[in-house]
């Protein structure tokens, strides 16, 4: 990979990573937690949908995510 082949992986992978979030919030109900993960699937347990309103992703997604987003 040259230089113009690394600075294009760059922006094509923030590029995604905004498109994501802007989708994300799109889907997000404003003050609801969603019942089922958008990322696996999986239920997001009551419990965690109580103490974080808005809730769209399962604990463990939302870590994985937020180390996606922090790794940029």
């Amino acid at each position: 990979m040259d230089e113009g082949d690394v600075a294009k992986d760059y922006a094509d992978r923030h590029n995604r990573s905004a498109i994501d979030r802007v989708l994300a919030e799109a889907r997000r109900p404003v003050g609801l937690s969603l019942e089922v993960c958008i990322d696996c699937g999986d239920e997001i347990p009551a419990e965690r949908r109580e103490k974080q309103p808005g809730s769209t992703r399962c604990v463990e997604c939302q870590a994985v995510h937020e180390r996606l987003e922090g790794g940029m």
